[in-house]
């Protein structure tokens, strides 16, 4: 069963007990839902929330400019929760409280590589209705209150689709990943384009670091990641092969990486620009 961790600034635990109200129904048949509420007298506070961030499978990150500001958000909670969405795929969900530089504010964290990385929590999608530019204080009741239906409904369907999963028999067989493109495909042309400059500089920025090793553009469907990955390849210069592959239906990065090493290994690329649909 997926365990839900809340992530937040104490000054904002109005908002984490509203929130709270409307996910107690999670917790009617099994206790998933966890913030520091939980931690009972005489426990040692800090092993309990660490207890907690090694186990949880999604973390909602209550946004507000004292998270941002707070030393044991940034320095224990988020590099905890963001190294495990890189090795196990833990689920961020960000909701944004209050106006803040949220922007502006990275976090970071080491990976197994020992290379430092960094993110920054407006990348992460947050619930409908919601966003760095319309928080919930901008919100009536009413609205904002949707707004916590529509997490419960997310967070519900996440739970219904690990019981199936749990429910389906194992494959002890990895699949092997079925691709509609091979290397030097032709690249999808760009029908729509509209700015996007800071999106491109940050890619840009991203590609000259010597320490990064892979670029992931993450985002629901219909925001134009195609579009970002393709406009990109523009601004590449000829010493940057691109190999261009679309899949018939998603994989774990971890077999996404193999078949990548394999196909480089072959192919021996120097350099790579990928985009993962």
């Amino acid at each position: 069963m997926p365990s839900i961790f809340i992530c937040y600034s104490h000054q904002d635990k109005g908002w984490r007990d509203r929130l709270l109200k409307f996910l107690e129904p999670l917790n009617d048949e099994e206790k998933i839902v966890w913030s520091d509420l939980d931690i009972q007298p005489g426990d040692i506070w800090d092993e309990k929330i660490k207890d907690s961030l090694s186990q949880v499978t999604i973390a909602m990150v209550l946004v507000s400019q004292d998270l941002l500001n707070s030393r044991y958000v940034k320095n224990e909670e988020l590099p905890r929760i963001l190294k495990r969405r890189e090795e196990e795929g833990v689920l961020i969900i960000p909701i944004f409280l209050r106006h803040s530089t949220v922007k502006s504010v990275s976090f970071k964290y080491t990976n197994e590589e020992g290379i430092e990385q960094r993110f920054y929590l407006h990348q992460f999608q947050s619930p409908s209705n919601n966003s760095p530019s319309n928080p919930l204080c901008d919100l009536k009741k009413s609205e904002y209150e949707k707004v916590f239906v529509s997490v419960e409904d997310k967070l519900r369907s996440l739970i219904e689709e690990s019981k199936k999963k749990q429910s389906e028999p194992s494959k002890k067989a990895v699949q092997p990943l079925t691709t509609s493109g091979l290397v030097d495909t032709q690249l999808p042309p760009v029908r729509r384009w509209q700015g996007r400059r800071e999106e491109l500089q940050e890619l840009q920025t991203a590609l000259g670091n010597d320490h990064l090793r892979l670029i992931e553009i993450t985002a629901a469907g219909g925001y134009g990641k195609t579009a970002l990955a393709r406009k990109f390849t523009d601004q590449l210069t000829a010493d940057w092969p691109v190999l261009w592959v679309n899949f018939n239906q998603p994989y774990p990065l971890a077999q996404f990486g193999r078949w990548l090493l394999e196909e480089l290994k072959q192919k021996a690329l120097p350099n790579l620009s990928c985009k993962i649909k």
